[in-house]
């Protein structure tokens, strides 16, 4: 069985959505919430299966782990988020302190774990099939 190339998912945040991932808690689910806007369209989790990256043609399993990276990134993000819009430096060294716990493993893997109930990154195995065809 050949083996699949690893798929990269990055993005670069807009206004927009920047603005959006500061307002949201820094709490796990919130963190979640924060992964599905910027992950979303690219990700899904499939219960049973685990989770995938669409790799511009079909939904590839992620075998490498690659989610645990953008767990990281999006730590990153939330920091940039913090710079950008919080004005109090006492507030934003404490947000700043609570974004970098996502970048630890027990954060990392909280976050993925409400983001497994998210219905729209979570998917039925046969809807992923269907998925292959549309995207």
């Amino acid at each position: 069985m050949p083996r699949e190339e690893k798929v990269m998912v990055t993005t670069t945040l807009d206004y927009r959505l920047t603005r959006d991932v500061y307002q949201l808690n820094l709490t796990d689910a919130d963190n979640a919430e924060a992964f599905a806007l910027v992950y979303g369209d690219r990700l899904r989790y499939v219960h049973g299966i685990g989770w995938h990256i669409w790799n511009g043609t079909y939904w590839q399993p992620d075998e490498t782990k690659e989610v645990m990276q953008l767990v990281r990134e999006l730590s990153k993000y939330r920091q940039i988020a913090i710079t950008e819009f919080e004005t109090d430096h006492d507030t934003k060294l404490k947000k700043w302190r609570t974004a970098l716990k996502m970048e630890q493993t027990p954060g990392a893997k909280s976050c993925l774990e409400f983001a497994q109930s998210l219905n729209y990154i979570c998917i039925g195995w046969k809807h992923l099939v269907l998925c292959r065809r549309i995207k």
